[in-house]
């Protein structure tokens, strides 16, 4: 706890600081003027001069401190005086009312008459302390609340929550003085500073009205600040411009307190006093109600342009809103492309590979047709050789059946027509063979055998016929039968072949035209195989095409979810400054004109008649006339503890 009393008393020094700068100056300019008076003398009167507080001056400082309870009352109040002694003065004159006086700073005594001490001084300073029981010009009363209800300090110790401390002062020190050409009685302004130390493993979300926090992340420093009296002696319609109380909320866990510590000082107004308002040489009452009206209203058209703001924000957000919806289909519809694109891809190759097989196929196709086609015309060209043997045949048939007729007009002369009958039947032969040989049929197989067998007849009876005539009765019995037989069989050889040579002729144009159709289907297909390998590629590349389209949508999905989540963010801090703003100007400014469109010039005599006051209570305990004197109240309350 004495720790976090001196990061406290650390945290004062700031509002201490203006204090010790006026002392600081009024030393040295005092110290000055006090060496000019002494040269001055030693020079006119050529004589040593005693030191003492006859001719010489001191000042007097006196830091006041209150002990007291946590509600703010006071238990007892110990006063620390300090006389500067600058010139080294060998005896100083002082008045006090304090009781109990003690030396705390050396081995000076003093002798004493009614409230006048005289101190030994020596050329010191000298500083004592005593006690008092005089009131003092300003107090605060401590409040605290616990979810809401009000609390001793005691019974909420330990105790957790929503804690509530408020502060109030109270200036007691009012002096009646002249204002303007009336007489007022107006409270001596006094700065009321009051800090505390919280541990933040205690106390969260602690919230200051009338100060500020300050944080190192382990601990929290408070500083709470007032104007107690301002308000009523300035006589301001609102008192939250010069406020008169500070409220420290937090949320507590198992609550302690170091004690608080508050500083009264009016040496601030004291500063002011010394400058004179009055006396501001580039001080316009005109000028200065001119720029406060141009105040007012470029406040308002801040308000103005503020709301603007929101209203802009909000159909931003409608608008992003809309985009966020829009980019969320896009993608989805992106996605179910990538998916179709997908299975397109997929069977344009399945299609690819088809039409590859399909133009293998068909080449295969047209090479059998090529093929055929030319068996055909072999064919065809085979059949001359067939009908002119048949024909010879024919004719060898008719002069056999002559020559069988006229045998007996010589055998020589058969045998002759029997040999040219054997030659044709052996040519016929070879033609039916190759006919044979080019389309293989059972009807040809059988004019095959059948002349075969003609044939070695024949040549039976020609050597029959060589040999002299034998069995020649009975080989001419049989060739009359063969011949009718080879007649009936040629009779209807040349009628098959008619008919077959039809057949290949109309097969020919048949083979033809299907040889060009064949062509051209290879050359469809291979053209389809072509334009089925471009649509592959195609679709490859689409399939790409859609997965960068997919990649994209899906980025711009989360850009546009983040745009709508910003523009809901200035949409609500529009909303918030709009707020602000509309706040600021009706609190802020319009409170500041309404102030200044009263008598300004009322305002600042009251002002400068409060700080002349101020200059003048510069003492607790007394003061000599003539010496200058300055006083601080340090008000520190008991711990609170579990």
């Amino acid at each position: 706890m004495k720790r976090y009393q001196k990061y406290i008393a650390a945290a004062l020094t700031i509002c201490l600081t203006t204090s010790a700068t006026f002392y600081y100056a009024d030393n040295h300019s005092a110290k000055a003027d006090n060496s000019i008076e002494t040269t001055t003398i030693r020079s006119s009167e050529k004589t040593q001069v005693s030191k003492t507080a006859s001719n010489l001056t001191s000042k007097k400082e006196e830091m006041v401190y209150i002990f007291a309870n946590s509600d703010g009352s006071v238990d007892h109040t110990l006063v620390s005086a300090c006389l500067k002694n600058p010139d080294s003065l060998s005896s100083i004159n002082d008045i006090s009312d304090l009781t109990d006086i003690v030396n705390v700073k050396g081995w000076e005594e003093f002798s004493k008459n009614g409230d006048s001490l005289t101190w030994a001084a020596d050329g010191s300073d000298i500083y004592y302390q005593g006690k008092s029981q005089k009131e003092l010009p300003v107090s605060v009363n401590i409040t605290y609340l616990l979810d809401g209800n009000e609390i001793s300090a005691q019974e909420l110790a330990g105790k957790s929550g929503k804690v509530t401390i408020r502060f109030t002062y109270e200036n007691h020190s009012r002096k009646q003085t002249t204002v303007g050409e009336n007489q007022e009685t107006l409270a001596v302004p006094y700065l009321a500073v009051t800090g505390t130390m919280f541990d933040l493993n205690q106390f969260a979300n602690i919230e200051v009205t009338n100060g500020s926090v300050l944080t190192d992340g382990n601990r929290a420093v408070v500083l709470c600040l007032a104007l107690p009296g301002m308000t009523e002696s300035l006589q301001l319609e609102d008192d939250s411009l010069l406020p008169d109380y500070a409220e420290i909320t937090a949320d507590v866990s198992d609550f302690s307190l170091a004690g608080t510590v508050t500083v009264f000082t009016n040496q601030l107004f004291q500063s002011i006093a010394n400058k004179d308002l009055d006396s501001l040489d580039n001080f316009s009452i005109d000028s200065l109600s001119e720029a406060i009206s141009k105040l007012s209203e470029a406040s308002i058209q801040l308000e103005d342009g503020s709301s603007d703001l929101y209203e802009g924000a909000v159909s931003l957000l409608s608008g992003t809103t809309s985009l966020d919806n829009g980019v969320k289909d896009l993608f989805q519809g992106a996605t179910q492309l990538n998916s179709g694109a997908s299975s397109l891809a997929s069977g344009t190759k399945e299609l690819s590979s088809g039409a590859k097989t399909v133009q293998d196929s068909v080449k295969t196709l047209d090479v059998g047709i090529k093929n055929t086609k030319s068996g055909a015309d072999k064919l065809t060209e085979g059949y001359v050789p067939v009908l002119e043997g048949v024909s010879a045949l024919t004719q060898g048939l008719k002069q056999t059946a002559d020559g069988i007729d006229s045998l007996s007009d010589g055998m020589d002369t058969a045998y002759e027509s029997l040999k040219q009958t054997i030659a044709a039947n052996e040519q016929v032969l070879e033609g039916l063979k190759q006919v044979y040989t080019a389309a293989p049929s059972e009807n040809f197989e059988k004019m095959i055998q059948t002349l075969e067998v003609t044939i070695a007849g024949q040549k039976q009876i020609a050597a029959s016929m060589t040999d002299g005539g034998k069995g020649l009765k009975d080989g001419i019995t049989a060739l009359c039968a063969g011949t009718k037989t080879v007649s009936d069989g040629i009779t209807s050889l040349s009628s098959g072949l008619n008919s077959l040579s039809k057949g290949t002729l109309s097969l020919k144009d048949g083979l033809t035209q299907l040889s060009e159709g064949s062509s051209k289907l290879v050359s469809g297909t291979s053209s389809l195989y072509q334009a089925s390998v471009q649509v592959k590629d195609g679709t490859t590349t689409l399939l790409d095409g859609t997965k960068t389209l997919v990649d994209g949508a899906d980025k711009l999905k989360d850009g546009s979810s983040k745009l709508k989540d910003g523009a809901s963010d200035l949409t609500d801090g529009a909303k918030t400054l709009a707020d602000g703003i509309a706040e600021f100007n009706e609190t802020g400014i319009q409170k500041l004109v309404s102030v200044f469109d009263s008598d300004i010039e009322l305002l600042i005599d009251r002002l400068s008649a409060m700080t002349e006051l101020s200059s003048k209570e510069n003492n607790f305990s007394g003061l000599m006339e003539g010496m200058d004197g300055s006083v601080s109240y340090l008000l520190k309350t008991n711990e609170i503890e579990k």
